[in-house]
């Protein structure tokens, strides 16, 4: 998605110009799987992609862990909470 929004920059962009990009994905449950937010940035879709690598860091993995429709409650060990952010690989 943060391609796609390169690629409409740099085919010309709004014409208004730039200084903010969001990005909201929904994977199925009542909250959104990752909501981020560039509100005032020189260059956000930059920005935005800093934020999307820096999630799959710690965030995306520890989200995973999270309760769920399919698991209420969650993973509630903090060792296993650390092994699932370990073994985390960032879909290409």
């Amino acid at each position: 998605m943060i391609a796609a929004l390169v690629a409409g920059e740099a085919a010309g962009g709004d014409k208004r110009g730039k200084q903010s990009a969001a990005l909201v994905i929904h994977a199925g449950e009542d909250y959104p799987q990752l909501d981020l937010r560039v509100d005032d940035h020189a260059e956000p879709l930059a920005e935005l992609r800093r934020l999307y690598e820096k999630a799959h860091e710690r965030f995306i993995p520890y989200m995973r862990c999270a309760p769920s429709k399919a698991r209420p409650w969650g993973v509630l060990d903090r060792g296993a909470i650390e092994e699932a952010i370990a073994r985390y690989t960032k879909p290409a």
